[in-house]
């Protein structure tokens, strides 16, 4: 008698990374347990046939469905430190990607599993020399095809809101390499947000294209967060040395629960041992230690004087007196224009244009604004949506200037014509002056972080306000 079909190569294939699988959690799961974990009977019986293997296949799914309720991926992440060949990782990848499931463990696994692969095809050391804003496209396109190569599969069309919400992984990326100081990461609730965005993806998240942009941008993270990480504790550590050299006790009370053994005893090689998770807490007192040690620094520094800037006015701006509509008439006109330049960069694609035709001209942008423009920040809290805003908003009043000041000089020579243009420029006045003030604190933490090309940015857009501030002032003294 014949043993009928068969089984096909993808189904051989799922056999082997199913038992494969189960050998990796029931290890891992005895590790944890210090004792055999009993298996039933039908994951192993015998599959001498088509039929047979089909049937264990059934009962290997059902089995590691429970296992992977007791596999946590705290215990994944951290078997993947020691022991897991690329194999296993291989196997474990293609098992996760076939389940899709929408459990939030499961994705978690996932994204560890595929952040590992890519780590083994990249050193830490070439990590750390990428650039997130170059590189992180071009890194992630490569992983897309490696990961392809592992699933052999053919992936299913991603849905086109996903394939933007991919893109938010470069400026998180670029966010990441803008950090300067450890305590950053904690105050930006970039964790959070990142995690977030994952979430967002729903069963999309298994997509090679989102599992790759993931796993590139963790691996850039990682690095950098040991970096920030280590030159915080140096810093705390040097600070404590210092006060004990100059004859303080480690038990010296240096403020509320903080004393100087706090910050000479601080061991960062083992917190960055632990799970992210595990570790938060040590990270927070890490970054509340790093910020005692900033605040005593700056108060035993003399404080520069802020740079000052123009306060242009006008007799009209003075003598004006707009209601509530009309303030939100304006700045409604001012988000009009903010969407009215986004959706023109959005609609030009890759393709890089610096010039928006306006109605009355163009609107010739810098390459900063330009990036400010493209960026979906909307909802972020953190600087890096600070300095896009705050962009955003010069260069809308500036357009809105220019709006008006020809709709203004149209009507200068009727009776009352004239007059909402002007006061709409006093407005925009107004609205200039306490926007640059609000430049000065975005361009302060710019400063204190060492973002020397956003410094440079955002004052070249405080310049070009400047100058169209000057030409309406003196158009509404005449």
């Amino acid at each position: 008698m014949g043993q009928g079909p068969a089984l096909t190569q993808s189904a051989t294939r799922e056999l082997h990374d199913l038992m494969a699988v189960q050998g990796f959690y029931l290890s891992l799961l005895q590790e944890h347990t210090g004792h055999e974990i009993p298996v039933p009977s039908e994951v192993n019986g015998p599959a001498a046939t088509a039929g047979q293997k089909k049937a264990l296949i059934g009962a290997l799914q059902c089995w590691l469905s429970l296992l992977d309720l007791a596999i946590t991926p705290l215990m994944l992440r951290d078997a993947l430190k020691s022991s897991t060949t690329r194999a296993t990782a291989e196997a474990l990848t293609r098992y996760l990607v076939q389940k899709g499931s929408a459990m939030e463990s499961d994705r978690d696994k996932v994204d560890l599993v595929t952040t590992f692969l890519y780590r083994e095809c990249r050193p830490a050391r070439e990590l750390a020399a990428c650039h997130a804003a170059e590189s992180l496209r071009q890194e992630a396109e490569d992983f897309v095809e490696e990961l392809l190569r592992i699933l052999d599969t053919p992936p299913p069309e991603l849905a086109k809101e996903h394939q933007h919400l991919v893109q938010e992984f470069g400026f998180f990326a670029q966010e990441v390499e803008d950090l300067r100081y450890f305590d950053e990461i904690t105050d930006s609730e970039l964790v959070r947000r990142v995690r977030d965005t994952k979430a967002c993806f729903g069963s999309s998240f298994y997509h090679p294209l989102v599992l790759a942009n993931v796993a590139v941008y963790n691996a850039f993270f990682g690095v950098r967060f040991d970096e920030l990480f280590r030159a915080a504790t140096a810093e705390i550590k040097k600070f404590a040395a210092k006060l004990l050299d100059d004859g303080s006790s480690e038990l010296s009370r240096l403020s509320g629960d903080v004393i100087v053994r706090d910050l000479a005893e601080v061991e960062d090689k083992k917190i960055l041992e632990q799970e992210y998770g595990r570790a938060r807490e040590d990270f927070n007192r890490i970054s509340k230690l790093k910020k005692f040690v900033d605040s005593r620094r700056r108060s035993a520094r003399p404080q520069p004087r802020p740079a000052s800037q123009p306060h242009y006015e006008s007799e009209t701006q003075r003598a004006m007196v707009l209601t509530p509509l009309d303030v939100q008439d304006q700045e409604g006109l001012l988000r009009n224009v903010e969407e009215m330049i986004r959706a023109f960069l959005e609609a030009a694609g890759e393709r890089v244009s610096t010039v928006v035709p306006m109605r009355h001209g163009n609107l010739t942008l810098t390459a900063t604004e330009v990036e400010c423009f493209r960026g979906n920040l909307r909802g972020e809290r953190s600087f890096r949506a600070d300095f896009a805003n705050n962009i955003r908003r010069l260069v809308a009043l500036n357009a809105r200037m220019t709006t008006e000041m020809v709709e203004y000089w149209a009507k200068k020579k009727t009776t009352y014509l004239w007059k909402p243009h002007a006061d709409a420029l006093a407005y925009l006045l107004s609205a200039a002056n306490q926007t640059i003030l609000n430049s000065q604190q975005v361009v302060k933490v710019a400063v204190e972080r060492g973002l020397t090309e956003k410094v440079k940015g955002i004052n070249a857009s405080v310049v070009k306000l400047n100058t169209q501030m000057k030409t309406v002032a003196e158009a509404l003294q005449m």
